[in-house]
């Protein structure tokens, strides 16, 4: 399976897609089992959801750095 792929699936799901987002949030490994299958090993698992999010995170980030910096470029 391609980790990055499959992160990067995973983050266009909670980007645009709100009852995914809510579900990854309450409970990520469900979340991402019902994306890549139940089959999938728990330390690949754990990689992707790890992934996801610290991608998510990194770019909620920015955006607030990004509100922040608008403010006083004004």
């Amino acid at each position: 399976m391609d980790i990055q792929a499959k992160v990067k699936d995973i983050i266009q799901l909670v980007q645009k897609d709100k009852d995914f987002k809510e579900k990854f949030q309450q409970d990520p490994f469900a979340a991402v089992k019902t994306v890549v299958g139940v089959d999938t090993p728990n330390d690949q698992l754990n990689q992707l959801v790890e992934g996801v999010k610290a991608k998510v995170s990194l770019e909620e980030t920015g955006d607030m750095f990004g509100k922040v910096k608008g403010m006083f470029e004004k």
